[in-house]
């Protein structure tokens, strides 16, 4: 669920250890014991997430990366080992077989768009073009469906950062701060819950009660962040959410954190929302091999390039048709280590297809309707050779008046 953003500075980054709570001892315990470099890079880019982990198994690299903006030096820290947790974690549960991987694909965001189908009435009675509505409407799905997964996750990498690096807390209780109070705009907004689906609404504030709750219970009663959704029906709820986690916590093995989301789910009527897909292929010459589909990029440069062509006599929802359809083709598996034209598309009909030209077709169809969906695809420099060989290279001037 990642998002990748211009970054500038050096491609290897370790703040200063000015302190014993500095992540750069915890960078090379983890290179060390994985045997995988990590690179972290300064993030300067202002619409960007304050971090994010890009592991290496999934994006197909030799390196994980971890992207952070230096907001503060007081939270930075937190924020890098933060990531660095996960990125231990994931290990840990994929050398116990036990590693999942969680997506939201064309599929599930139209089923959780229907369960809204009452806000999206409401939006259409109030004179919202159909496009801003379709926009809104899969913000929303999508930010509820990263908080589902994030937060049990966030609530293990939190609790094991707290217990092992002791110095780190006074950073941990600054970033923790900083979030519960960007949270509680929700409640205390009257505009936030006004403008949102009451299901949507209902969900991410109890997820924020849970969270709120285990850090007050993470920091021995210090802190009191789930007071302020007292003003909420949510409790109840809350607390089912935060004895689960601590039911986890008393057997966990790794891995454990994924059958947890599910449960997080269950509680919260949120299980068709996701999906969970493989993350590797079954052989090297399986339709998954992101080694494969870099050696392929001649050919997936020509792909994109007869994309970007096709739907410049399109509209946005023609395109997002296309990309749609081909996610769900997707989710049974899209050969692209085969060069044989097999494939078929309703939205294209007459026509047969490539595996990788499929691919090709659903990245720059994303791009061009939703280019904030990471598909976990690697295919952005074939995309963006492309859209450079797409530009008229003497564009005609502009009209004298």
């Amino acid at each position: 669920m990642g998002r990748q953003s211009p970054t500038t500075g050096p491609s290897r980054l370790i703040p200063e250890e000015r302190s014993c709570a500095s992540p750069a001892k915890k960078v090379r315990e983890l290179e060390a014991s994985h045997g995988i470099p990590i690179a972290l890079v300064r993030d300067t880019s202002p619409d960007s997430v304050l971090a994010v982990a890009e592991a290496a198994w999934r994006h197909g690299r030799d390196r994980h990366v971890i992207r952070y903006r230096d907001v503060s030096p007081a939270i930075t820290p937190h924020l890098i080992a933060h990531e660095l947790e996960h990125l231990r974690l994931e290990a840990h549960a994929r050398a116990a077989g036990r590693y999942r991987q969680f997506a939201t694909t064309p599929h599930t965001r139209a089923q959780a768009i229907r369960s809204l189908a009452p806000h999206v009435q409401r939006l259409r009675r109030l004179g919202f073009p159909e496009d801003q509505i379709q926009t809104v409407m899969l913000d929303f799905v999508d930010g509820l469906a990263r908080q589902l997964f994030n937060c049990p996750l966030d609530m293990l990498v939190k609790h094991n950062l707290y217990h092992d690096i002791a110095a780190l807390r006074p950073s941990q209780f600054l970033s923790l701060r900083k979030t519960h109070r960007e949270a509680a705009i929700a409640v205390t907004n009257p505009d936030v819950r006004r403008l949102s689906p009451p299901t949507i609404y209902r969900a991410s504030v109890t997820l924020n009660h849970a969270y709120a709750l285990f850090t007050d219970w993470l920091f021995s009663g210090a802190t009191t962040y789930a007071q302020i959704y007292r003003q909420t029906d949510t409790l109840d709820t809350a607390q089912r959410l935060f004895q689960a986690w601590q039911t986890m916590m008393r057997t966990y093995r790794p891995g454990d954190e994924y059958a947890l989301v599910d449960e997080f789910a269950r509680i919260l009527g949120l299980q068709d929302w996701y999906v969970w897909q493989p993350l590797e292929p079954s052989s090297p010459e399986g339709p998954t091999n992101p080694q494969l589909l870099r050696a392929k990029h001649p050919a997936a440069v020509m792909y994109c390039l007869g994309a970007l062509q096709r739907f410049q006599a399109m509209d946005k929802d023609q395109i997002f048709r296309i990309g749609a359809e081909i996610a769900l083709l997707g989710q049974t598996g899209i050969d692209y280590a085969s060069p044989e034209p097999k494939y078929t598309l309703r939205s294209l009909p007459g026509e047969k297809f490539t595996g990788l030209q499929l691919l090709c077709f659903m990245y720059v169809a994303f791009q061009q309707v939703h280019p904030e969906l990471d598909l976990h695809l690697d295919l952005q420099d074939a995309y963006a050779q492309a859209s450079s060989s797409s530009r008229p290279t003497h564009p005609h001037p502009k009209p004298l008046p």
